[in-house]
């Protein structure tokens, strides 16, 4: 029994043993920070500060991914703003090749109404032009009617031309 006495005491001994270095531990661990806490300064402006700190680095990891993402968005605009540029320009150069085909087929459709409804009334230039041709026509029937009785009363005149000036 006295070697399960000694044994229960050893144990005992190593329990207390290192109960007593855990403490030991402890305190000294919870001393050397509650002393750098303490070292001049409360745990308000430590936690202050050191909130300080994150809330810098933090807002610059925010402002730095922003950055990023920015220009990564803003050449993808470029890319999308020529792409939409080029079928805009596109669009609207077949538009207005569109255009200037309609309105030249319309301006040709126009002038071919023009061409086909327009009638020249000259029936004014023609019935002056018939009124000369008769007066001329007149004449000369009177003057070669003139001619034929003058050359019935006088059949000596053996040329047939009338004198002009006999008058």
């Amino acid at each position: 029994m006295k070697d399960k006495l000694t044994i229960f005491k050893i144990r005992l001994m190593l329990k207390r043993i290192l109960i007593v270095v855990g403490a030991l531990f402890l305190s000294i661990s919870i001393g050397s920070g509650v002393k750098s806490a303490f070292a001049g300064q409360d745990i308000n402006s430590v936690l202050t500060n050191w909130f300080n700190a994150k809330k810098t680095e933090s807002i610059n990891q925010i402002d730095k991914a922003i950055t990023n993402e920015k220009e990564l968005l803003m050449a993808e605009l470029k890319k999308g703003l020529q792409t939409e540029i080029q079928l805009a320009e596109d669009e609207l150069a077949q538009f207005t090749q569109d255009e200037i085909a309609l309105r030249v087929d319309r301006l040709r459709s126009y002038a071919d109404d023009l061409l086909r409804n327009m009638s020249i009334d000259n029936s004014d230039e023609q019935a002056k032009i018939a009124a000369t041709l008769n007066a001329i026509y007149e004449q000369a029937l009177e003057q070669m009617n003139v001619l034929s009785t003058t050359a019935d009363e006088e059949p000596d005149n053996s040329t047939g031309v009338e004198d002009e000036n006999a008058d």
